[in-house]
């Protein structure tokens, strides 16, 4: 053993030790062992070879003193030297060098600009490097830890990933409700229920606050105005600007967040009541309710007013207020009604450029109220289990909820579901741009009573939905797709139809009518004749007889007969397995029918006469009826049934000479075939005919028999002398959609013309015209016969697009200019024809992906109208497909998926169903993420060498390796909790924590996308289109997976734009030192002033217009939805504010989200003046520049320029600053 009696002397011999207890000891080798033992799992025989290993050496070096942390430093490294590295690394000592610590002391720190140096920053930033230290070695795994250091991601906040979460919106009501702290926090004093709205306010910012402590990112409140509204009752305004001061300054004067920073905060403010707050209980005084939100309209308005009024006039020296960050929500309705409100708003970001836009007009953003939804009977192609069916939207969504609950009216509020079964619904993907099933993932039950909108279009097409509804229409400004509700389509907007789908399923090759009627139970009475004579004659009479509880000479006339009941049938079914040749009879025993029946052109055949001709006779047949002279048809139908079921058919001729009425009637008195009808669903009358399920099932050269004998039969075919004609005339609007989608498939388009008393679907031009002739040679041969002389007269093609798609100024044919002039101006569409010989550089990209696709088109609105009210609306969420989700219904058009990962609480309600979680009257809306993990993705460019696979095969090993460590991160903070180390986040309202689980997300965010994308392709996101769509591309990407984290873990992922004010620089510097032949970092590369661009930004320094970089920046916000922002750096002292809130309405109808203006400032610290621009000496009072600060927007805040990092500084420096006055 180490401890002998010479290893005692040797200690004797050797100094004492300074302890990290404060104190000096004599040198005992037994706790060195102890200690290796206790802290690295080794056994004693290992503990005792580093121990000994350790003493030569401390005898050998002759040192003079000892310390506690030496002896660790050696033991660590002898248990490397052996090959023992994780006790090493639980071994290891963190903490920093002494150097380091007084730079601290000396020079401070630039990592985040809201700090300022003393003593709290640096004693904090000294214990943060000890908590960045720890989870490194102790939390992350040892890949983790190295793609952090190395820079291949970066783990934000990571001197608090070991105990706190990352940021918050807390629902103010908590507070007003319950007090200050809300969950009577035995570490403080508790205040009761504000009864005072003074008291309210400062409650309001202490909570900001106090609960810093325990937060490692922001905090804020939502619909701060809304909830702060009932304590204004009968107050002034001068007493609201009170209130308005005093929450200001108490904000940016508590300096108590972590290193003595100003609390980092936000609140979003609104000039009214939302209608998803109107009817909720309003929180009042002493934190009781007194009404409803709804109430107290007024009062909000005021409260909005008087914040930005105090914003406006800056603090005691005319400096503005960093914090909070004034959020300003948008909506369409509120643009015009709350005008003079959000001009004030304008003045203030005209002085200081403080406000944040959140602009819920983007067509994308979630409606506050209505969920996205379509009434009971709108129709959608379904593929359910494997079956294609035509059915109401309404029907699939109920009878999924009924497997739940089976009381719909128990349901509130809207619900969304998971199916049980397997649901598939038409819809484009957006990679092969064709219309494809697929996988519906979530149905919704609204029961929310709306107004029905029915849009009709050119060519007759129609859909119904809710006013929330988003139809996909073509932006004509933009030459793109958008999104826009249903109350905001108008009359010659543009949408898509559905033009083609081929997707058969399985299909029945028979019909078994023995297991039809045996499941309908419809069996009594029924005989079977026809089987094999010699079963009965071999069984025994008597026992037979007992096992089918019948008398014994019944069992006699089976055998004379070659038949047996239904009944009895089934009971010996195991036995009698051959149909083939099986008829059945009902009692009576008139009208024999084949007991199978062939899925075939035949049964097509009838299945098209039956649906044009054909009605229920005296309810024990059925019947068809035509003209006398049609002797063709009336005996190709005669065949038919007898071929197809083996019946017998009565011509019944009815001539009435005085009524004009001339009619030759099939008849067919068949029980079971009326049955069979019923069965399929063919409907009881002419007006609820339908097109039965199967068909839709069935491959197109069968289905191409139905079409043919349904136009022969009721269709009408005329050639004219300058066109041809083909229609069907019928009453059932049932029938009408059904044949639309039926010819769709065959890739026939068809219009739709309702009237009164009847609905007429037309065959479209020439190119449709052509495939449907093949389907009928009776019309086909001529057709073609006279075809040579209408040649010139019938266009070649015939697609026709909007005209807006084509840019009429890259057009030099001045005969075809003025075609697409005149076109534009009446808004009309070209038909193909024209649009061939246009130049290609005419064409949008729009334009040419529909031109290639046979799937779908745009059509025009031609008609809008509210149709009637619905009490429940339903919708489907085409999951598979992302934020690209749609489906098609109706009469074949296509809108847009009902989406829910959007943002907060939508995105959350997307891995939770419970529908009081987010229910304003049940739950507080406590919401926000615990941790954000970012993505270096101009390295993974540098890596993949452009190539597109690997580079996407990069990014999914780092986003792999952010997901597990998000997962550590949320078991870490679990432990906290549970641990008590977080006391208030783990403290309990209604038995509810205050962080609550269901409502965080894990963040991922990412760096460099514009370097990721000039590394790939050779040029940056604003040079070129192809180089923009593979910046949407890398997005995209990156959406998906998140999503897919999501749904596999149900645990909230959310893709956002990082703010990474350090992290930007980091990368930069990272990869010029570890790939310097391949890094391009922005800025200055001889002094080192490198930085990327923040998430998906553009080149900040690049010389394009201000709305150019806004429509290009607007575009990534739906893909990427959480934390985005699109920067407006002004280079005017004073913009006009009314320009400015003109210039606002621009850009709250473009898809961005989150927008700011942000303007220079000059600070005095002499004279205390605050100056709009930049100067190096006071224009007030001549103070040089050691009295000067500046100040900017860093990330998402105002702060000291000095105060930026160096890659920050030179970013500052390179930004493009607009004139918004020369840009309006």
């Amino acid at each position: 053993m180490v401890t002998s009696d010479n290893t005692r002397l040797m200690e004797e011999m050797l100094p004492e030790v300074r302890t990290t207890r404060m104190d000096v000891e004599r040198f005992d080798s037994k706790k060195i062992i102890d200690s290796l033992m206790r802290e690295t799992g080794i056994n004693r025989d290992a503990a005792e070879k580093v121990t000994k290993t350790v003493l030569k050496r401390i005898i050998q070096s002759n040192v003079q003193w000892l310390s506690g942390p030496q002896i660790r430093e050696m033991c660590s490294s002898v248990l490397a030297e052996i090959g023992l590295l994780e006790a090493r690394k639980r071994y290891t000592r963190i903490g920093m060098p002494l150097m380091d610590y007084e730079a601290l002391l000396t020079q401070g720190i630039k990592e985040n600009a809201n700090q300022y140096n003393n003593p709290e920053s640096i004693h904090s930033w000294a214990a943060d490097r000890i908590s960045a230290e720890y989870a490194l070695l102790r939390l992350l795994k040892e890949e983790q830890s190295k793609a952090h250091l190395q820079g291949d991601i970066h783990v934000h906040m990571l001197r608090y990933f070991d105990l706190r979460p990352f940021c918050q919106e807390w629902d103010l009501r908590m507070i007003l409700k319950f007090g200050l702290p809300p969950c009577g926090w035995r570490h403080s004093a508790v205040s009761t229920p504000a009864n005072h709205a003074m008291v309210a306010i400062l409650h309001a910012a202490k909570w900001l606050g106090i609960v810093q402590g325990e937060f490692s990112g922001g905090q804020g409140y939502d619909n701060f105005t809304v909830f702060m509204a009932p304590y204004l009752r009968g107050a002034t305004y001068e007493d609201a600007k009170q209130l308005a001061q005093c929450f200001l300054y108490e904000s940016n004067q508590i300096y108590a967040a972590r290193g003595a920073q100003v609390p980092f905060t936000s609140i979003s403010c609104l000039p009214t009541i939302p209608k998803s707050l109107e009817n909720v209980p309003a929180v009042s005084f002493g934190g009781k309710y007194d009404g409803v939100y709804g109430d107290y309209v007024d009062e909000c308005n005021m409260f909005f007013r008087a914040l930005s009024e105090v914003y406006y006039q800056g603090d005691g020296t005319g400096k503005l207020f960093n914090f909070p960050k004034h959020e300003i929500k948008l909506k369409k309705e509120w643009l015009t009604k709350f005008e003079d409100e959000y001009l004030l708003i304008s003045k203030e970001a005209a002085k200081f450029g403080l406000p944040y836009y959140l602009n819920m007009v983007a067509d994308w953003m979630p409606d506050e109220v209505h969920s996205q939804c379509l009434p009971y009977s709108e129709p959608l192609i379904a593929r359910i289990d494997g079956q294609i069916e035509f059915l109401p939207i309404g029907k699939i969504v109920t009878q999924e909820i009924l497997n739940i609950t089976p009381d719909l009216s128990e349901i509130k509020e809207p619900t969304w579901i998971e199916p049980l079964t397997k649901i598939e619904v038409l819809s484009i993907n957006p990679i092969t741009k064709r219309v494809e099933f697929q996988p519906v993932t979530n149905l919704l039950f609204n029961p929310i009573k709306s107004k029905i909108f029915r849009f009709t279009t050119e060519g007759g097409l129609q859909m119904s939905t809710n006013e929330a509804h988003p139809l996909i229409t073509l932006n004509p400004d933009q030459q793109k797709l958008t999104i826009k509700k249903a109350k905001d389509v108008d009359v010659g907007d543009f949408v898509l139809k559905m033009t083609k789908w081929d997707l058969s399923s399985k299909f029945p090759k028979e019909f078994d009518l023995i297991n039809i009627f045996s499941k309908r139970g419809a069996i009594d009475g029924l005989t079977i004749y026809g089987i094999d004579e010699n079963f009965l004659r071999e069984k025994n009479q008597s026992e037979l007889a007992a096992l089918l509880k019948v008398p014994k000479d019944r069992i006699g006339w089976w055998r004379r007969s070659n038949s047996i009941s239904l009944k009895a049938y089934l009971k010996l079914e195991k036995e009698l397995t051959q149909r083939k040749y099986l008829k059945l009879v009902p009692k009576g025993g008139k009208g024999f029918i084949n007991a199978r029946i062939k899925c075939d052109e035949n049964l097509m055949t009838f299945i098209g006469y039956y649906l044009a001709e054909g009605s229920i006779h005296k309810g024990r047949g059925i019947r068809l009826s035509f003209n006398p002279e049609e002797e063709e048809k009336i005996i190709e139908v005669e065949n038919l049934i007898h071929e197809v079921f083996g019946l017998k058919t009565k011509r019944r001729v009815q001539i009435d000479p005085i009524k004009n009425y001339n009619h030759c009637n099939i008849e067919i008195n068949s029980y079971l075939l009326l049955n069979l009808i019923y069965y399929w669903d063919f409907g009881i009358d002419a007006r609820s005919k339908r097109l039965p399920d199967f068909v839709f099932n069935l491959p197109n050269n069968l289905t191409k028999y139905l079409i043919r004998s349904l136009f022969l039969g009721d269709g009408y075919f005329r050639i004219m002398e300058r066109s041809v004609e083909v229609s069907l005339h019928v009453t059932s609007e049932k029938l009408v959609k059904g044949i639309h989608y039926l010819l769709l498939k065959h890739g026939i388009n068809s219009t739709i013309t309702r009237k009164e008393d009847s609905i007429n679907l037309s065959i479209e031009r020439h190119e449709s015209m052509e495939r449907f002739m093949e389907l009928i040679p009776e019309w086909e041969r001529e057709y073609y016969k006279r075809r040579p002389k209408l040649k010139r007269n019938l266009p070649t093609i015939s697609k026709r697009y909007p005209s807006v798609l084509i840019n009429k100024n890259k057009i030099t044919n001045r005969v075809d200019k003025g075609i697409i002039s005149q076109s534009q101006k009446e808004n009309r569409t070209i038909g193909d024809e024209v649009i061939q010989r246009l130049p290609e550089k005419a064409k949008s990209k729009l334009l040419k992906i529909l031109m290639k696709s046979d799937s779908f088109n745009l059509v025009k609105i031609k008609k809008k109208e509210v149709s009637g009210e619905a009490d429940a609306f339903y919708d489907v969420e085409v999951g598979s497909l992302g934020k690209k989700g749609n489906f098609v219904h109706g009469d074949g058009l296509i809108t847009h998926n009902c989406c829910r990962i959007i943002l907060t609480p939508e995105g959350i309600r997307k891995v939770c169903n419970d529908p009081d979680l987010f229910d304003w009257n049940k739950s507080l809306m406590n919401m926000g993420s615990l941790q954000s993990v970012s993505l270096n993705l101009p390295r993974y460019a540098y890596l993949a060498n452009g190539d597109d696979d690997q580079l996407f095969e990069i990014i999914d090993q780092n986003l792999n390796i952010a997901r597990d460590i998000l997962f550590i991160k949320q078991q870490v903070i679990e432990r906290a909790m549970k641990n008590n180390l977080i006391p208030i986040c783990a403290s309990k309202i209604d038995d509810v924590p205050l962080l609550d689980f269901r409502k965080q997300s894990l963040s991922v965010g990412f760096v460099g996308l514009n370097e990721c994308i000039l590394a790939h392709t050779g040029n940056e996101l604003h040079e070129t289109s192809d180089a923009y769509e593979m910046g949407k591309r890398v997005l995209r990407h990156l959406s998906k997976k998140c999503d897919e984290f999501t749904q596999n873990n149900l645990v909230k992922f959310s893709l956002w734009e990082q703010p990474a004010e350090s992290t930007a620089e980091r990368f930069a510097r990272l990869d010029l030192i570890h790939y310097p032949n391949h890094a391009i970092p922005l800025g200055d590369h001889e002094k080192n002033s490198v930085y990327y661009t923040n998430s998906d930004h553009l080149n900040y320094a690049a010389d394009i217009p201000l709305f150019d970089r806004i429509d290009k920046q607007a575009e990534f916000h739906p893909i990427v939805q959480g934390g985005v922002i699109t920067h407006v750096w002004m280079g005017e002292a004073y913009p006009d504010p009314e320009g400015l809130w003109k210039f606002t309405k621009a850009i709250a109808n473009t898809p961005t989200a989150y927008f700011a203006f942000t303007k220079d400032f000059t600070q005095c610290l002499k004279c205390l003046k605050f100056i709009n621009g930049i100067y190096n000496t006071c224009p007030h009072c001549g103070a040089p520049e050691e009295y000067i600060e500046w100040w900017s927007r860093v990330t998402g805040y105002y702060s000291r320029v000095k105060r930026f990092n160096q890659g920050k500084f030179q970013e500052w420096h390179d930004r493009k600053r607009y004139d918004i006055a020369v840009n309006m």
